[in-house]
């Protein structure tokens, strides 16, 4: 046997508790097995020596799938019910879960946290191993194992719902000594870190905290993408605002009601370690304008903080997110262009749009049916390939037409503002209620972008110096990510061929070389000779 964890016809028949992580079920094979290294263990399951210790998302499950023999099931039921991806997945395309899926059955996760959005939504990617000092004595007297339980490891859940208990960090993960090693929890190891920012004789704060976690397990058991459409979410919460009272019938928000709400929720955050440096009133203002307006959707997490404040609890808030889609009758309503409408209406709006689009009525009666503002609708309206009336002021059409053709080059708003002498509001507004116009500058503006970076990639990489892609990343790093996300494939390319360049004989500067001694040697002899005909000639 030429590899020593290789065990051809032996059958794990190690079977998972209840709710436990995978991390959790390798830990104990781990023990039970007696292996003294912890990279032995990752090599016999997963064919590595490190890929596959991640608590949270780990990689090569078709590996370990194989290697294991399907003790732990197959690899779609191993990433639903013992990792932490079904988390967010319910806020994420179903392409995107495909991707997931795809990735942590592959042989290593690569961006799959980028992709998430975990790295850009100011919370983070790192997911404390946590635990509950109750259930770690249920489960040794139950089963002679304390185990990692699923629920107590996502993000936002802080108490466990059984015991109603404030759950402990373990010191394991969050460090590089045991970052590949395979742990279980230990009624001493973990410390009490989350008891300093928790009263624990706060009651309406510990209720709160049950009701979060309790949200964060039923999230893991919805369908991927069953919220994925951010601007459905908005409408979703403004219609709960709206019942509450908070908002009015049309949909304007009562910042004066709704500012105790926004209070009480930024002290709340101070009970949550990943939330603690956004307990802020002013920046869940700006957090719940953003939610409103239909922006995409960082982290759930945020989503569970309005539901704890206004939903009863996860389903009521999916029952007003499937509330808010578009009726047949509306999508079949007359527009000018066949597009779906996603950019801000909702139902009632959309079919007061579709008899404006129509010229059953004027844009401004349609915005005060709407109530919304003119420039609104008549964005609304561009969207839908109708371009509404202009009342001119100081935009005269001339100068109304000489700002189109520059936005369709990709001019930037403020410069051409300045150019212009006129406000950026007006500029884009105009960019907003030309149909097709915003499409066409970001095309534009993706271009130029393109050529910019590629020239200046170009030139470290192919210009008097030469750098190697190492060399030039370290020089223009801003660069090199713009054309690694939307570029990637030519950066590949012009890399290739970089390097077959470099690779070559450098027959062209050996000529160089061989032509400078050449040069050299001449001018050598010539100095010799005159050299000598000088001493001739005083000789004589």
């Amino acid at each position: 046997m030429n590899n020593q964890t290789e065990i051809p016809g032996f059958t794990l028949r190690l079977r998972p508790f209840r709710d436990e992580t995978l991390f959790s079920w390798c830990s104990r094979y781990h023990r039970i097995s007696a292996n003294g290294r912890d990279a032995a263990t990752c090599m016999q399951l997963f064919g590595d020596r490190r890929i596959g210790t991640a608590h949270d998302l780990p990689a090569r499950l078709d590996a370990l799938v194989t290697r294991s023999g399907g003790a732990i099931g197959d690899a779609v039921s191993i990433i639903q019910q013992r990792t932490l991806l079904p988390f967010y997945l319910p806020f994420r395309s179903p392409r995107l879960a495909a991707l997931a899926h795809e990735a942590m059955r592959g042989p290593s996760i690569g961006s799959l946290k980028y992709q998430l959005g975990l790295l850009t939504s100011g919370l983070g990617a790192a997911h404390p191993l946590k635990s509950c000092p109750r259930c770690i004595a249920v489960d040794q007297e139950r089963h002679g194992w304390a185990y990692w339980h699923r629920d107590h490891q996502l993000p936002g859940t802080w108490i466990c719902t059984s015991h109603q208990v404030h759950l402990r960090i373990s010191p394991c993960k969050l460090d590089q000594r045991a970052r590949f090693a395979w742990v279980l929890p230990s009624p001493t190891a973990e410390s009490n870190s989350t008891a300093i920012s928790l009263n624990v004789n706060d009651l309406e704060s510990t209720r709160w905290l049950i009701k979060l976690a309790a949200m964060g397990a039923e999230l893991v058991q919805f369908e991927r993408g069953t919220l994925n459409d951010p601007v459905r979410l908005g409408l979703a919460l403004r219609r709960r605002l709206i019942d509450l009272n908070l908002a009015s019938p049309s949909g304007r928000i009562r910042w004066r009601d709704i500012e105790p709400s926004l209070d009480l929720l930024s002290k709340r955050q101070l009970t949550l370690p990943e939330m603690q440096h956004l307990a802020d009133k002013e920046l869940l203002k700006g957090q719940l304008l953003r939610a409103l307006s239909g922006r995409s959707v960082t982290h759930p997490l945020r989503w569970l903080l309005w539901c704890s404040v206004w939903f009863k609890d996860l389903q009521a808030l999916k029952v007003s997110y499937d509330e808010s889609a578009p009726t047949e009758e509306v999508q079949s309503a007359p527009v000018t262009t066949p597009t779906t409408i996603t950019h801000g209406p909702n139902a009632w709006q959309a079919t007061v749009l579709s008899e404006a689009c129509a010229g059953v009525i004027s844009m401004s009666r349609a915005a005060q049916q709407a109530g919304v503002t003119y420039s609104t609708f008549t964005a609304w309206a561009s969207a839908q390939g109708t371009e509404a009336p202009h009342r001119p002021q100081k935009l005269t059409p001339e100068r109304r037409e000489a700002i189109v053709t520059r936005l369709q080059l990709g001019h930037e708003k403020c410069q051409l503002a300045t150019g212009l002498g006129l406000s950026i509001e007006t500029i884009t507004r105009v960019l907003r209620t030309t149909p097709g116009l915003q499409e066409q500058w970001h095309h534009s503006r993706f271009d130029l972008r393109r050529a910019a970076a590629r020239s200046d990639w170009l030139g470290l990489r192919q210009g008097e110096d030469g750098l190697t892609a190492k060399a030039a990343r370290r020089v223009a790093p801003a660069t090199y990510a713009w054309l690694y996300r939307n570029d990637r494939q030519w950066l590949e390319d012009s890399g290739q061929a970089c390097n077959v360049a470099s690779r070559g004989n450098h027959a062209t500067q050996r000529l160089t070389n061989a032509q400078h001694r050449r040069s050299r040697a001449v001018e050598q002899l010539r100095d010799r000779l005159e050299g000598l005909s000088g001493r001739q000639a005083h000789g004589t």
